[in-house]
């Protein structure tokens, strides 16, 4: 298992059809409110500083849920009301096996970093990470490279 979460780290729970917290009236999975009630109690629990969430398109170790469509897209902007980066692993989804490149593509959106990993390896020990020319320079700028090397 995983240690601990890392202090200031807050979880939101997924959307899950299977075992909806809120339903519509005709008892189907209603998302949206799930995902608003899930940043009010972020908003909560924070300073008002967040720095970035975390999201798999397609939820792997949790089960195989995928996401419903236009959730990434509402994550997105509650991202940006908030000024937070949105990171997403595409570790298990990445590389066309979903039908698209990437399974975030269905949604129409771009994430600001992206995780790859597994599908580009070939069975190789592989793993890149994809940003925006803007985050790119702004690690370039203040010296952050990849760790422990002298490779720019």
């Amino acid at each position: 298992g995983y240690g601990p979460a890392a202090v200031g780290s807050l979880a939101i729970p997924a959307p899950n059809s299977f075992r909806p917290r809120f339903k519509h009236a005709d008892g189907s999975l209603d998302w949206q409110t799930e995902l608003d009630d899930a940043f009010d109690l972020v908003d909560s629990q924070s300073t008002g500083s967040l720095a970035a969430f975390v999201a798999e398109p397609i939820l792997s170790s949790g089960g195989i849920l995928e996401l419903p469509q236009g959730y990434l897209a509402a994550l997105q902007q509650k991202c940006r009301e908030r000024g937070m980066l949105l990171i997403l692993d595409e570790a298990q989804t990445g590389i066309g096996r979903t039908g698209h490149m990437f399974a975030f593509q269905r949604d129409g959106v771009t994430p600001d970093i992206l995780t790859l990993s597994k599908t580009i390896g070939a069975g190789l020990p592989l793993s890149a990470v994809m940003t925006t020319a803007e985050i790119e320079e702004e690690a370039h700028a203040k010296g952050f490279l990849f760790y422990t090397t002298h490779v720019s």
